[in-house]
């Protein structure tokens, strides 16, 4: 390793290597574009039509039409709701709607740009950092071989914006300079309007700056105590924006789906390990213990098993490759810290703010930018290691980059084949269940009817109705209601929707009302991987029987609520 690359007194690149940079630059865009036509071979061959993987894409897709038509962020036309937990997101297809003049293409749009820029900012940063044209170019072409980059591209999802801004803000922080560094934490503050839970970053920078001015050296730049009150007032001011933002539009001051989450227990995790919001909601106190030392620690490792899927052979090689990016002694190595902090501490400190779920869930949408940082940090250890795959068993440095690589490569291509057929079965059961129910309730309701739905993105945006959310995504009083011990029936009586759709697994006391419930329709999809029933169905309710019915029921047994949520599907 050279000198040059630990003091980081590297000349910026040459006019003669310009065309290099857009030759490499083209080479992954070509391995993107491969991946992305193959994806949607697949999705044509199986779904017959495109599609989203996730039906929650609808729920943007709704926020964005109504936010770009009047103005309004909100779900049903004319109620402003703070259901949206990316509204920055929705603002993006809202501007790309203006140049696609289609609401799904205007999504496609700005997810496609931002999984391909991700790959292409990995590129340019390690090209910075560590001169290394070949690194720079194996390990750009590595991102856009894995998983999910192509899937994220056309998920409909705010997980593509969030890894690019993400990876961006790694790249300008370790650009040179108190002003970049500013920047850099500017850019990251940024993506708490895509994913709220990155409010975990500042004390992530707050750790990097620590590490800077606990570790003076001649020739680095001392980190200076106006810097750091600068890093907090930008994000004060961000994350006040963000609280502001949505509480001006319902009095709520972080968004509906976080109550919704802390109301709902997920087959994912046990009742026992929540997160801190939803022990707060539940008053269960007991176990808050767990969530301050166990669940972060779970969160690590269930992102670690996830990296591990992706790219194996490079898993290997991490403890070596932090280690040493972590001492790099240049402007850049601010950068590589930050990269590092973000990839442990993320996940890390994510549990304390998290209300629900896990990492794993849903096609990587929490977590997808941890990959890209992963092959950034190991991929820029190599001019210090010659090892993309350390460890005693093999001596790896014996090996050349490219065979190195080709394994990687080969590896990240597997993964994300199997992931890609997940998302593609996806496409198909979304289409098969939510966008057919939309159509057929467009047939068979008036514009003016209520429908109550609990999974509400398909069905809001295709049929174009006025929505009840069973779940409390957008019906933040329908949470109140479960926490307070009541049922579905009761609420929904007192709002007497046309129709009810819900999965009938989901909601079971219910589906099995007898008197005054009729089913109208019912979609099914198989194989089932993503929804949260194999069948979705339209019921008609007669309101006056079924509180009749209800009521007697209630003298002889109790109700315990009825909010069985069971596959954790629509919570954004």
């Amino acid at each position: 390793m050279s000198q040059d690359y630990r003091r980081g007194t590297l000349s910026p690149i040459g006019a003669n290597k310009t065309l290099r940079v857009f030759g490499d630059a083209a080479v992954i865009t070509a391995i993107f574009a491969i991946g992305s036509i193959l994806y949607w071979s697949a999705v044509w061959l199986v779904a017959g039509r495109e599609g989203f993987p996730l039906d929650d894409a609808f729920i943007h897709l709704q926020f964005a039409r109504n936010l770009f038509e009047s103005g309004q962020m909100a779900f049903n036309a004319g109620v402003p709701s703070s259901g949206c937990t990316a509204p920055g997101f929705a603002a993006l297809i809202s501007l790309a709607h203006m140049l696609t003049y289609d609401w799904i293409q205007a999504s496609f749009l700005v997810t496609l740009v931002s999984s391909l820029g991700t790959s292409l900012v990995v590129y340019f940063a390690l090209l910075r950092w560590t001169a290394n044209a070949d690194v720079a170019r194996w390990a750009g072409v590595v991102v856009a071989l894995a998983s999910p980059t192509v899937i994220q591209a056309f998920s409909g999802m705010e997980a593509a914006v969030y890894s690019f801004a993400c990876l961006m803000a790694v790249f300008v922080y370790g650009a040179g300079g108190r002003g970049m560094r500013l920047l850099g934490a500017f850019v990251l503050s940024m993506c708490i309007w895509f994913r709220p839970e990155f409010l975990v970053g500042l004390p992530i920078l707050m750790l990097e700056w620590a590490h800077r001015r606990s570790h003076r050296r001649e020739g680095v730049e001392t980190a200076a105590w106006g810097e750091l009150l600068m890093m907090i007032a930008i994000w004060i001011g961000m994350a006040s924006s963000y609280v502001a933002f949505h509480y001006q539009l319902d009095g709520h001051f972080v968004p509906t789906t976080f109550a919704a989450k802390a109301v709902a227990h997920f087959a994912l995790r046990p009742h026992w390990l929540e997160g801190i919001p939803a022990i707060v909601r539940h008053g269960s106190w007991e176990y808050l213990p767990l969530a301050l030392a166990v669940l972060p620690i779970v969160n690590l490792l269930v992102m670690g098993v996830g990296v591990f899927t992706i790219c194996a052979p490079l898993a290997f090689g991490l403890e070596e490759s932090v280690k040493r990016v972590w001492r790099v002694e240049s402007s850049a190595g601010a950068g590589w810290r930050l990269a590092v902090l973000l990839l442990f501490g993320y996940p890390l400190a994510r549990a304390f703010v998290d209300p629900a779920g896990t990492l794993w869930y849903q096609g990587q949408r929490y977590f997808a930018h941890l990959t890209p940082l992963f092959i950034l940090i190991v991929f820029g250890a190599w001019p210090m290691t010659r090892s993309l795959v350390a460890g005693s068993r093999w001596d790896w440095t014996r090996r050349s980059l490219n065979s190195q690589c080709r394994r990687a490569a080969a590896w990240a291509t597997g993964a994300s084949v199997l992931m890609g057929a997940v998302a593609v079965f996806s496409v198909k059961n979304i289409n098969d269940v939510q966008v057919e129910t939309a159509n057929w309730l467009r047939e068979h309701s008036a514009d003016h009817e209520l429908i109550a739905v609990n999974d509400i993105g398909a069905v809001g945006f295709l049929s174009d109705r006025r929505i009840l959310d069973t779940v409390g995504l957008i019906e933040p009083e329908i949470t109140e209601h479960y926490l307070n011990g009541g049922d579905l029936a009761a609420y929904l009586a007192r709002r007497t929707p046309r129709y009810v759709v819900i999965f009938p697994s989901w909601y079971p006391a219910f589906a099995a009302i007898e008197d005054g419930l009729s089913r109208r329709a019912a979609f099914t999809t198989w194989p089932n991987v993503v929804c949260g029933g194999a069948e979705l169905v339209v019921y008609e309710p007669d309101w006056p029987r079924i509180e009749a019915f209800t009521s007697r029921e209630r003298r002889f047994r109790p109700s315990a609520g009825d909010v069985s949520i069971g596959h954790a599907q629509s919570l954004p």
